[in-house]
């Protein structure tokens, strides 16, 4: 636990032991990658105005974020356009909105992202997010609209194979 603006903020990180799965870094300098698996990327980027986040894959599904700077809090935008949702009326959320609980002039965000779910963190672990997704392939590709980031992805292997 730390703090965070007076008050006590409960911190939630990814396990160390994923290091030992994880492939080595490379810099994001596409927007699309060859990801047929697991992968993480990491954004780092400046909170003085909103941008938005979209992850695409082929078939032109995508779950989109935005980082909304007066609010500072990022929103997650699960909908029919992620992938599959029909099979619940009440399984697509219009948004699902998370503070960032940070300081500074900017925030590294780490997503790790599957066949169904993406998973989004702060870099010091002071916001987690877990979304479940149905899209009919994993989403490849990332595009960055609103400010300049700075990024770096890696796969992660399987620990069923």
């Amino acid at each position: 636990m730390h703090e965070y603006n007076g008050k006590p903020l409960l911190y939630s990180n990814v396990v160390k032991e994923l290091e030992a799965s994880a492939s080595e870094w490379k810099e994001l300098t596409a927007n699309a990658f060859d990801a047929a698996n697991a992968y993480e990327v990491e954004l780092t980027m400046p909170i003085d105005n909103d941008a938005e986040i979209s992850l695409v894959n082929k078939e032109g599904e995508h779950l989109d974020y935005t980082l909304n700077a007066a609010t500072n809090s990022i929103i997650a935008h699960r909908n029919n356009q992620t992938g599959k949702t029909s099979f619940n009326g009440n399984f697509s959320l219009p948004s699902v909105i998370a503070p960032l609980n940070t300081e500074g002039n900017s925030v590294t965000l780490r997503l790790y992202i599957d066949q169904s779910s993406v998973e989004l963190f702060t870099g010091n672990g002071s916001m987690a997010q877990t979304l479940l997704v149905y899209p009919k392939s994993i989403y490849n590709s990332i595009t960055i609209n609103g400010k300049p980031a700075t990024g770096r992805v890696r796969t992660i292997k399987s620990i069923w194979k």
